[in-house]
């Protein structure tokens, strides 16, 4: 604290006495006062030395060393800063938030142990009449296999076999009707057209006669006749049929009873596509757009000659040369060649031994080994070989012999 001038109590002290204070005080700025030196430079209030006091004086006295006694011992004044000693701050204790878990997982897994509580108990309940609770029949499950009237696609019986056999192959017989067709007869007894079909090897299934007696299997599938070399493991196989229907519906009893030429009852089982379209006379497509025979099946004048008569084994369409032909019906190329009467010919060969002839072309658009789709193009039409003019003989032969083409055309 700067001194600047006599305290009010003291100021009867002579000017004589304030000069020796202010002399002592100079001495001494280099001491130690209080136990504490003093380290700033000591200014006169003359502009030279200035005294500094920490202290408020109370009393002065004419010896210097009282006067510094009293100093000493008077309290510090209003805003002196005093120094004390550092004291420990209390530690602080911190307190763990109590831990909180959010409702939904709460809820969460009281629903998992109820359902779970729940499970265990149904599993430990008694097994009553009441709790063996059986399915309702399932019609379209029983009528997999005698669903099919139509020539849409039907399933795969390899795909999800539903057949359940419980009783032996048999058949009943059944006259035609007026009215009657295969897919009616079909539909009223719960089999495919394929067994109708194919149990009374009908070739031409929309025509039925009235009066005709065919027979109507109890169950679905169509009939094989066993070949050299077949067992009953190959024929299900090749057959896509489960073994143990062919054993039931057959009433087999030892795996070595078979023999060639006998004939089995395959439940479930379905003509091939082309067989079926070919038996309903909705087989081939026409090889040209244009329909118009000029020369149908059958005996005929040579048309060259005006002479003779023969057989005309095909019938011949009207075209131009250059008109696209198309493959009737699916299959493989067997014959791409040139004959003296046929000229530029090609041979489609298809299953149930069918075989197809398209001559007198004018270019060939396959070859040998090239198998084709029906509607596909195979060649052009031409005037080659024995002719009068450009078109197309198209011929159809069943194993081997020539058969009238609008058998199979629809």
């Amino acid at each position: 604290m700067q001194w600047t001038g006599i305290p009010k109590h003291a100021s009867h002290i002579s000017r004589e006495t304030v000069d020796k204070i202010s002399m002592i005080d100079t001495v001494l700025s280099d001491q130690i006062v209080n136990g504490r030196k003093y380290s700033s430079p000591l200014i006169s209030r003359d502009g030279t030395k200035q005294v500094i006091f920490s202290p408020r004086r109370t009393s002065v006295n004419t010896n210097a060393v009282a006067l510094r006694q009293n100093v000493r011992d008077r309290p510090l004044v209003r805003n002196q800063v005093r120094s004390f000693p550092p004291q420990r701050l209390p530690q602080r204790r911190t307190t763990k938030a109590p831990l909180r878990i959010p409702t939904f997982y709460i809820v969460f897994m009281a629903v998992v142990a109820f359902f779970s509580l729940i499970t265990l108990l149904w599993q430990t309940l008694p097994q009553s009449s009441t709790l063996n609770i059986e399915p309702a029949p399932d019609e379209a499950l029983d009528g997999f296999m005698s669903d099919y009237t139509g020539l849409t696609e039907r399933p795969s019986v390899g795909d999800d076999f539903l057949l359940q056999v419980t009783e032996t192959f048999s058949s009943t017989p059944y006259t035609i009707q007026s009215g009657d067709s295969v897919s009616r007869i079909a539909a009223q007894n719960g089999v495919s057209m394929d067994a109708v079909i194919a149990l009374n090897n009908l070739s031409q299934a929309n025509l039925l006669s009235v009066g005709r007696v065919i027979k109507i299997p109890n169950m679905d599938g169509i009939p094989y006749v066993v070949k050299n070399g077949d067992t009953y493991e190959s024929i299900a196989r090749t057959m896509d049929t489960p073994l143990f229907a062919i054993a039931d519906a057959n009433d087999i009893q030892s795996m070595d009873d078979i023999a060639p030429g006998r004939t089995l009852f395959i439940p479930g089982a379905r003509m091939s596509r082309e067989a079926l379209r070919m038996a309903l006379g909705d087989y081939f497509i026409w090889p040209l757009q244009n329909r118009r025979i000029t020369s149908p099946y059958g005996w005929r004048t040579d048309p060259v000659t005006g002479k003779g008569r023969r057989v005309h084994e095909g019938i011949d369409l009207s075209a131009s040369t250059g008109t696209v032909i198309k493959a009737a019906v699916d299959g493989r190329v067997v014959a791409v060649s040139i004959d003296p009467v046929y000229g530029k010919y090609v041979i489609l060969s298809h299953s149930n031994g069918l075989q197809t002839l398209y001559a007198h072309m004018n270019a060939f658009a396959v070859k040998e080994g090239d198998y084709v789709y029906q509607g596909a193009k195979i060649g052009e039409v031409g005037a080659t070989g024995y002719v009068t003019g450009a078109h197309l003989h198209f011929g159809v032969y069943k194993n081997g012999k020539s058969v009238n083409p609008l058998i199979y055309l629809k």
